[in-house]
């Protein structure tokens, strides 16, 4: 509710995107739909599923960087006009691009591998220069994975 508040107060200067956790199933399996139902009531979680549902699933900030919370999709012609095709509005089904957008990781082989965790996919560095280059981009900046300093940078 803070993050929310924020963006309605500074609708310019705070950005929010889906993740794989903001989804229905994964928010009972993890503990938030029993958070909300303690506090509020079982309406107060579908109205925040309604919510995470609208987020966007990533954004470009000043013309140069994509924002996406796992990755790139295992589809070596991925355009920034795909995501026209995808419907945000639902619960990620495996193996579909909103699915991988939000679980793919970084690795440092060239080419697509399969991901360690299940679902989603692996993404070499030539996968990521070609998606720059063919959407005028010079940075992919995500979330997926905590870093203890912070940060980390891949794929140069």
């Amino acid at each position: 509710m803070t993050m929310l508040a924020l963006k309605c107060a500074l609708p310019k200067s705070m950005f929010m995107s889906r993740g794989n956790h903001e989804s229905e199933s994964v928010n009972r399996i993890y503990g938030f739909y029993e958070e909300l139902t303690k506090k509020y009531d079982a309406n107060m979680h579908s109205v925040f599923t309604i919510v995470l549902n609208c987020l966007p699933l990533a954004y470009i900030v000043q013309d140069a960087w994509f924002v996406v919370h796992g990755g790139l999709p295992e589809k070596p012609d991925f355009c920034l006009s795909d995501f026209d095709q995808i419907n945000r509005f639902c619960t990620p089904e495996n193996g579909t691009l909103m699915s991988q957008l939000l679980r793919s990781d970084p690795q440092a082989n060239n080419g697509f591998a399969p991901s360690h965790r299940g679902e989603g996919i692996l993404f070499g560095p030539d996968v990521t220069k070609a998606f720059l280059e063919r959407n005028g981009l010079q940075k992919i900046i995500r979330s997926h994975v905590w870093e203890p300093t912070g940060y980390k940078v891949d794929h140069d």
